[in-house]
């Protein structure tokens, strides 16, 4: 079967009543890029990330402290190539460097502020010690890893 033959059909058009018997129905009530903030008594408190964090799907996410100023930043990154023919890829984003002020917010820095740019679907992002450099390194899919010192302040 292709997708042209299913691509305008209703899920109960593609899956009989008894395949959908037992399936499960979830609902969305949330589809921004966000983070929970911890008040540390377990209360949290949802809060969406700025605009350029929503420009493309994220699917990686490090949190620590990159610039050294004793502030928690966030470094995300994402993209999907495999789309519906339709709406094309998902590929708005080059990593984003959130720069968090200590009290929860997060400023969004450029590449070139930054000097982090990352290109293709990154799937994971993790920061290694060599030595007393760190190292941000991200894993992309069907691609080279990429590899940046600290980030600059």
């Amino acid at each position: 079967m292709k997708y042209e033959s299913y691509k305008d059909q209703t899920i109960s058009e593609i899956f009989t009543p008894d395949q959908l018997k037992n399936a499960a129905k979830l609902d969305a009530n949330e589809l921004a890029s966000s983070i929970l903030i911890n008040d540390g008594s377990a209360k949290f408190t949802l809060k969406t990330l700025p605009i350029e964090a929503q420009v493309s799907p994220v699917y990686a996410i490090e949190i620590a402290d990159f610039d050294s100023d004793s502030h928690p930043d966030i470094l995300l990154g994402g993209n999907l190539y495999r789309a519906k023919p339709e709406v094309g890829r998902y590929d708005a984003s080059y990593g984003i460097y959130l720069k968090g002020d200590g009290k929860g917010n997060f400023k969004p820095l450029s590449a070139k502020e930054s000097g982090m740019k990352i290109d293709g679907e990154v799937r994971d992002i993790i920061t290694i010690k060599k030595g007393k450099t760190e190292i941000i390194i991200a894993a992309r899919n069907n691609n080279t890893v990429a590899a940046f010192k600290k980030l600059k302040q």
